[in-house]
Order: C-alpha cells, then sequence, then structure tokens
C-alpha cells in the first residue's frame, strides 16, 4: 500500500484522502479538488443518532444511542454523555476506521472499524458488524443502525437529554458552516 495501510480485517489496502486503486498508488486528483472547495458540506451531516448494540461483555456498555454532534473531518460525528463518562463515535479518514473515544479526533479509542472511504466520500457506520477492541479482540455482529430525522431538524431522534446543550451548539455550528457555503458559492 503506496499512500494507505494495509487492513488484516477487509484484507485490502485502506487509501488515504486523495488516493484510489488496490495498491493506493493513484492520486484521485477530482476527489481533493472536491473536498477541498467544501462542495456538499452541509449534507455530511445527515442522520440525527445511531444506536449501537450487540457489543459483548464489559463491552456492552458501549451499546446505545449516540446523537449527532457536528462532524469530525467532514463526516457526521456522534456522542452519548451517559456512556462511559462522555463517548464520541466519529469516522477518522487518517485511519479510514470509525471509531469509539472519549475525545472525538484523539488518538486513543476504545473500539474501532475499518472501513474503506467509497467514492462519494460518505462512509458508512451501518456497514459495520465486526469492531476491534482496544484489548485487540474481535465483537462480531454488532450491529449499527440509524435514528429517526436528520442532524438538526425538528423530527431529530434525540432521547440523551444531558447532551441537550451540546445538541443546541452542534445547532448553531451547522447554520453558520450552512451559510459559510451558501457564502463561499455565490462568490
Amino acid at each position: 500500500c503506496k499512500y494507505g495501510h494495509w487492513s488484516d480485517a477487509l484484507q485490502e489496502c485502506i487509501c488515504f484522502v486523495g488516493y484510489t486503486g488496490d495498491e493506493c498508488a493513484t492520486e484521485d486528483t477530482a476527489l481533493v479538488a472536491e473536498a477541498s472547495l467544501g462542495e456538499g458540506v452541509p449534507d455530511l451531516i445527515r442522520h440525527a443518532s445511531i444506536s449501537v448494540s450487540g457489543l459483548s461483555g464489559t463491552w456492552s456498555a458501549f451499546d446505545g444511542v449516540y446523537s449527532c454532534t457536528a462532524t469530525n473531518e467532514g463526516v457526521e460525528a456522534f456522542y452519548n454523555a451517559n456512556i462511559n463518562g462522555g463517548t464520541y463515535v466519529y469516522f477518522s479518514r487518517y485511519y479510514s476506521a470509525w471509531l469509539f473515544a472519549s475525545t472525538k479526533g484523539g488518538l486513543l479509542r476504545f473500539l474501532d472499524c475499518e472501513q474503506a472511504l467509497p467514492y462519494d466520500n460518505m462512509p458508512d457506520i451501518t456497514q459495520c458488524t465486526s469492531w476491534i477492541t482496544s484489548s485487540d479482540e474481535v465483537e462480531s455482529g454488532v450491529s449499527v443502525s440509524y435514528g429517526n430525522g436528520l442532524c438538526g431538524s425538528s423530527s431529530d431522534d434525540t432521547t440523551d437529554e444531558s447532551s441537550g446543550s451540546k445538541f443546541v451548539i452542534a445547532r448553531i455550528v451547522l447554520f453558520v458552516a450552512a451559510v459559510m457555503v451558501v457564502s463561499l458559492n455565490s462568490v
């Protein structure tokens, strides 16, 4: 893997952003140009929540509903204040993986699921059924599903009252980001 890393779980190269191909040796300039222009940014924050179930043993403490909380590296991210003192679920483009961690964007993780970045630049957490724990155990048969509604809409499926203030902040950030994108597109 020239510009990426090998995934034992997927048995393929996971390419860094801007590279494609079996060996991650082909530069994808169209994707990089699109990402740098910020086209479609509001569409990256789509789902109001995710529901996680099927983790076993002590890892079952991470089962639950996570509400949207803006993005990480341009991909929707989720948070639950009541799980393990506060847990984020987000996608890392660098690792090409979904992560459960106490801080968004941090290197320390509880669980991860490697996923090749699709051509539409929209990784789908519901495709992750096997997760690797921080103690390198495999948790298979895990189910992740999206809640009803869109992040920031009036039909949000958020049941975690303690994360309400963070959710309001996320809505404000979404609005400001949308205004900035509209302004940039009209220039």
